[in-house]
């Protein structure tokens, strides 16, 4: 799912900033959902920017 994110793109921007901020939306709300955590992640992981991995508290 995180390489079909990455190539995805909307009127809006790419997809993969759509997850980003809706991982930090939840976070601030303190809805942190390990699942788009895990996701935004492993979108980081394989865009090679693990230096923004943000902890999923599990």
């Amino acid at each position: 799912m995180a390489m079909q994110i990455i190539r995805a793109r909307g009127p809006s921007g790419p997809n993969c900033e759509y997850v980003f901020k809706l991982e930090d939306w939840l976070i601030q709300s303190g809805c942190e959902d390990k699942h788009v955590i895990e996701l935004a992640n492993t979108i980081r992981k394989l865009l090679g920017d693990s230096s923004t991995m943000k902890a999923n508290g599990v």
